[in-house]
């Protein structure tokens, strides 16, 4: 969720710059994207591999522990 407001924040800020008035909306909208597109794929893998170590945790607090992993990584795959 933080990564798409990243993105839609940064577009949004490219369609108020002065020099990209004029501009087709579809390419300042590319550029955009490319500019922090590489960032938030990265920050998605660094959340990832951050609370997949929760997963293995064994014994009284394993069964605890285990739906953290798993709930916060399907949110962070299906973007």
């Amino acid at each position: 969720m933080d990564d798409a407001i990243v993105v839609v924040e940064n577009m949004v800020r490219h369609f108020r710059l002065q020099q990209n008035h004029g501009r087709p909306m579809s390419v300042v909208a590319v550029e955009a994207v490319a500019e922090v597109g590489n960032p938030t794929i990265l920050a998605t893998f660094a959340v990832i591999a951050a609370v997949l170590p929760m997963a293995f945790v064994r014994g009284l607090m394993g069964p605890y522990m285990r739906p953290i992993p798993v709930g916060a990584q399907r949110p962070c795959s299906f973007r």
